[in-house]
């Protein structure tokens, strides 16, 4: 039996909330693999947390991601995203993909750099007293 009743299609009115909603990350569904999760991770170039134990299964040079605590010594802490314990003390480490770490992470050389940009533009005479 064919149905005649017409179809009202309306437009959705998006607000910025529900654009902001769409673009959060859940994190792993019950049942899947930890591993699934850093793979898809991987491919969306998110910031990974990683405790002691999950951390020697990743291989962060091959993926393209940089440690922040190989360089810097920064701990971290919060759930990981793989067993989601809680990650407490030092063995907590963060990767942030290349591509994202200029703008989320300066390193200890660039800092130094931009230190000293800061200064000879708020000093002109900087320059010459060098």
């Amino acid at each position: 039996m064919k149905s005649t009743s017409p179809n009202i299609l309306t437009p959705q009115q998006w607000t910025a909330l529900d654009r902001m909603k769409a673009m959060a990350f859940g994190g792993r569904k019950r049942g899947t693999l930890g591993g699934s999760l850093v793979s898809d991770m991987v491919s969306l170039q998110k910031t990974l947390i990683l405790c002691g134990n999950c951390q020697g299964k990743f291989d962060y040079r091959r993926s393209g991601y940089y440690s922040v605590y190989r360089y810097e010594h920064q701990p971290v802490l919060g759930p990981c995203d793989v067993c989601r314990t809680q990650i407490t003390g030092n063995d907590g480490r963060l990767f942030l993909h290349e591509e994202v770490r200029p703008e989320a992470w300066a390193t200890p050389d660039e800092q130094k750099q931009r230190r000293a940009t800061q200064r000879q533009v708020a000093d002109p005479q900087y320059r010459r007293r060098r």
